[in-house]
């Protein structure tokens, strides 16, 4: 409110009781309750008196369902119609979500581009594999001298 004062507390003034009527009818008395909205009625329903819908496939959040009715694209046509399932699947077989990795692929590819543009190789491991070869190669020249 633009005077600052709590709504709770303001004297029900003239206007107010004009607006409400206007709005609600004359005889029409505050409900008080939680309600929800009753798609089938079209209208707000006590909460009491609410019921869902039977069917769930409309709902609007719909976690798993696309799972239903599915198999693996393998030789046997494995059931992999539900999260559990799926998964068994895939840990059977050692497999993963390429999703699983979109992390660790974004990092290996700024480290590929940074090495296509001329940064030097820091993998310790790589570099002592390199020298080891090169020592190789170098060994068997001086025998063949």
């Amino acid at each position: 409110m633009s005077t600052g004062a709590d709504p709770k507390t303001l004297p029900i003034t003239k206007e107010y009781e004009d607006g409400y009527e206007r709005i609600f009818g004359k005889d029409h008395k505050p409900t008080r309750g939680t309600f929800i909205w009753d798609s089938e009625k079209m209208t707000f329903v006590p909460i009491a008196e609410y019921k869902a819908p039977e069917r769930a496939i409309d709902a609007p959040v719909m976690a798993g369902r696309f799972y239903e009715n599915t198999c693996a694209p393998d030789a046997e046509k494995t059931d992999i119609g539900s999260r559990r399932k799926h998964q068994e699947y895939m840990k059977e077989r050692g497999l993963t979500n390429p999703s699983d990795f979109k992390e660790t692929w974004a990092k290996q590819e700024e480290a590929r581009k940074a090495i296509r543009n001329g940064a030097p190789i820091m993998d310790p491991e790589r570099r002592r594999e390199i020298g080891k070869i090169a020592y190789e190669v170098e060994k068997r020249g001086r025998r063949n001298r």
